[in-house]
């Protein structure tokens, strides 16, 4: 046992002289050190950004669902685009009505030509189709152009009709004169007399007249 202890003695102190000789393996221990606290220290930094994040996560938990209500969410029920009312389609109607009415005006004007005479043969006795006389072009057209005006007038009753009704009140003109008719030969038949207002100047001078006043 004394030799045992003797001999790992001496092999210790070995080891510290060579050790203490070589300065790389002093080197090489001091950079260990270094790296294992730096290890420890990104160690630590993770470990406290895992705890924030849990913490970020668990508010956000936490304000969703104080957020979320039942009456909050109704909204996802209505429609992007709101339902037109009646008024508002049939106006839409109009529109697209008036629209056609005024392009169907335009084909008219573009589309019309005159009557070309020299078409018509030398001999105006012989037999030809009724397409062919001019009569028969200008009936046409004015076929046509009755069926567009008649057009033309249903959709402007219908565009009226949309429009909001405004009451007009007339106000009351100021009194020019009153006059206080009594004539004898009437009361006696049983007809009296009365007040009579004279708002226009013009209704005044035609009283006057009417009634052989000077």
């Amino acid at each position: 046992m004394e030799q045992d202890r003797e001999r790992w003695r001496k092999v210790a102190g070995e080891n510290k002289i060579v050790e203490e000789a070589d300065p790389a393996t002093k080197a090489g221990k001091e950079r260990a050190v270094a790296t294992a606290r730096e290890m420890d220290a990104l160690k630590g930094e993770i470990e406290a950004l895992q705890a924030a994040v849990r913490y970020l996560r668990e508010d956000a938990r936490r304000i969703k669902l104080s957020t979320v209500e039942p009456g909050n969410l109704d909204w996802l029920n209505e429609p992007l685009v709101k339902p037109k009312s009646a008024e508002a389609h049939r106006k839409e109607l109009v529109q697209t009505e008036g629209a056609d009415v005024l392009f169907e005006l335009v084909n008219l004007a573009a589309e019309s030509r005159v009557f070309d005479l020299s078409t018509l043969p030398e001999n105006r006795l012989a037999w030809r189709s009724a397409r062919s006389t001019p009569q028969w072009h200008v009936a046409k057209q004015r076929e046509e152009w009755e069926a567009w005006k008649g057009w033309n007038e249903s959709t402007s009753k219908k565009a009226k009709a949309l429009e909001p009704r405004r009451i007009v009140r007339s106000k009351r003109g100021l009194q020019i004169a009153r006059v206080d008719l009594r004539l004898p030969t009437l009361e006696a038949k049983g007809v009296y007399g009365g007040e009579v207002e004279i708002v226009d100047p013009g209704q005044f001078e035609g009283f006057k007249e009417s009634w052989g006043i000077v």
